[in-house]
């Protein structure tokens, strides 16, 4: 029976844009607080096995909204510049 090959795991593409550490997560929202309802825990093997903790703007059907919150809106468009400068087409979907 063939297996299917596990290339990458859960991977954020975002070039660091859109995850934030405990105290960067704070100071984001203490300069815009209507993005705290759309950041979300973020934990990938890194973090698990370090017990870090790591957070994640959340774009999945909230991206209009985010014309309101220009910092959000700066990090939202540096991740989509990173990802359409990326030589993979992976990275350019999504």
């Amino acid at each position: 029976m063939p297996s299917n090959r596990i290339n990458k795991g859960s991977q954020p593409t975002d070039g660091g844009n859109l995850l934030f550490s405990d105290s960067e997560k704070i100071a984001f929202i203490e300069q815009e607080p209507l993005a705290e309802k759309y950041i979300r825990p973020f934990l990938g093997s890194e973090e698990f096995i370090n017990n870090i903790k790591r957070w994640c703007l959340w774009l999945e059907n909230s991206i209009l909204r985010f014309k309101t919150m220009p910092k959000s809106s700066r990090k939202v468009k540096s991740c989509q510049k990173m990802r359409l400068a990326s030589a993979k087409n992976h990275s350019k979907m999504g």
